[in-house]
């Protein structure tokens, strides 16, 4: 989602410093990519060969596919919003394997995202769609909001996804990118 955010926001003053860092987000992808790979063949024998061969794989082509298309992205040409519904699809897959294998938090997380999103989206000015820069700024405004929620009677504090080095906090990132998936798919 990250490379969406930042191509949909060439251009912007506010956007430099992504523009800036935007092949060290492509590694990211590159290593979160390796990363699947790594525990699908570790905990292959656990993972139920549906999900293996519908679920997981739909999604890992889906990721590729995106990658390899905004691996340029700040040569593109093309308006970045026709990637959307492609990550769209790509989250709506992941939300649904998540709840048929009961995944812990999800319940709770996204009535607590939807609250948040639904509350900060309407102090902004008009209808905001994944892709676009100004959601990225909802974006950031949603995992302060959920962080700060989440964390209100915690001794160790987490500002920012750099801080939360366990990924203690990933299902909530995930379900803030696939809000604004959804709404925009509303819009």
């Amino acid at each position: 989602m990250r490379l969406l955010y930042v191509v949909s926001g060439l251009g912007q003053a506010a956007n430099q410093g992504n523009e800036e860092r935007y092949l060290e987000f492509v590694r990211m992808c590159e290593q979160h990519l390796a990363d699947l790979d790594t525990q699908v063949q570790r905990f292959h024998a656990l993972l139920d060969i549906n999900f293996l061969r519908n679920d997981l794989r739909e999604v890992e082509l889906g990721l590729r596919h995106l990658l390899a298309q905004l691996r340029h992205g700040l040569d593109m040409k093309v308006r970045v919003l026709r990637f959307i519904p492609i990550a769209a699809q790509i989250a709506r897959r992941i939300l649904a394997a998540c709840e048929r294998h009961d995944v812990e938090g999800l319940a709770s997380a996204r009535i607590l995202v939807d609250r948040i999103g639904r509350t900060l989206a309407t102090d902004d000015k008009g209808a905001l769609v994944a892709g676009n820069w100004e959601a990225f700024r909802l974006r950031l405004d949603m995992q302060t909001e959920f962080l700060k929620q989440c964390q209100q009677h915690s001794e160790m504090r987490i500002f920012t996804i750099a801080d939360d080095y366990a990924m203690g906090y990933a299902l909530a990132y995930f379900l803030i990118d696939a809000w604004l998936l959804d709404a925009g798919a509303r819009n």
